[in-house]
């Protein structure tokens, strides 16, 4: 499956959008997957669920689906080293 994951990873390099999910039900080896991949190509893994949730329950119920797409950019970018994240 590493080995799979890491091919799509190179195959989608030259698409405008990179975004790969992961989906799986519990304690069927996703974060272990992950942890090989982050390995392998020497890369962090980035778990925004908790950041992300913390961060949109300072916004509005009907306003969350508009900022969030914001929001996650200002974690990536912080992760990047492209900003300072609170």
């Amino acid at each position: 499956m590493i080995d799979t994951l890491d091919k799509l990873i190179d195959d989608i390099s030259s698409l405008k959008s990179k975004l790969i999910l992961l989906i799986g039900p519990p304690r069927s080896g996703k974060s272990d997957l992950l942890r090989q991949l982050s390995a392998r190509r020497q890369a962090k893994v980035l778990n925004v669920g908790a950041v992300l949730g913390r961060e949109l329950l300072t916004v509005p119920n009907t306003r969350r689906h508009l900022q969030a797409a914001d929001l996650l950019k200002g974690i990536t970018d912080d992760v990047a080293g492209k900003r300072s994240w609170k």
